[in-house]
């Protein structure tokens, strides 16, 4: 009977960006970036001060800010904009439903205002986990085998899954962070079309799933 190995999560990051197809050119004009900017405001309760314009990062940050989640553990977002894309950047979400409905509301917000064709995304999520006996190290070592002369040698290993219009990959190794801790990250690429909420719900849904 295989062993298991049960990992608690401790620190995460998780990262969701919507690749805009065309460039949204229009968001140089005053009217768009003033109405997404007073959004966010609105929406986030932002001071002036606290929405970060750039325009030496037009692609990608042209807009930012950073939003503090109220109540335990400590987490935040940092939501950027640009011409070509919009990323979300979720530091220790406390549940993937609060995930979930925190990276959805941005992203109305950018649809509604700059009116995107959202043709391509890509998530990404990195763990660290403290884990029960044997621990990770052991857990890995037991696993997987390669023969080398290095006494310091780390295993970990990654698996992907191909389709024409996504690509996922999983991977498991030792953690830097978390003694004898796991550090997992996943990534998706999808080329779907998040045309409304629903479809952004449906991919978005699924690669968390």
């Amino acid at each position: 009977m295989g062993s298991v190995l049960k990992a608690k999560p401790v620190n995460v990051q998780a990262r969701f960006r919507g690749f805009f197809v065309p460039p949204r050119y229009d968001f140089f004009k005053v009217e768009v970036s003033t109405a997404l900017a007073a959004k966010f405001a609105e929406t986030y309760g932002l001071k002036s001060t606290e929405i970060i314009v750039n325009q030496n990062a037009t692609s990608g940050q042209y807009l930012s800010f950073r939003y503090i989640l109220k109540g335990e553990p400590f987490r935040y977002m940092d939501v950027s904009v640009g011409i070509d894309q919009g990323e979300v950047s979720f530091s220790n979400p406390a549940t993937i439903q609060e995930l979930m409905t925190e990276v959805g509301r941005v992203w109305k917000i950018i649809r509604e205002t700059l009116e995107p064709a959202i043709r391509n995304s890509y998530f990404e999520a990195t763990l660290h986990c403290e884990t029960e006996k044997p621990g990770a190290t052991a857990f890995l070592n037991d696993k997987i085998e390669i023969a080398s002369s290095e006494i310091e040698l780390s295993k970990g290993f990654s698996i992907r899954t191909g389709l024409p219009d996504e690509v996922k990959k999983l991977s498991l190794e030792v953690s830097d962070v978390v003694q004898d801790g796991l550090y997992v990250l996943f990534a998706s690429i999808s080329k779907s079309v998040l045309s409304d909420d629903a479809a952004f719900l449906n991919v978005f849904g699924l690669t968390l799933a």
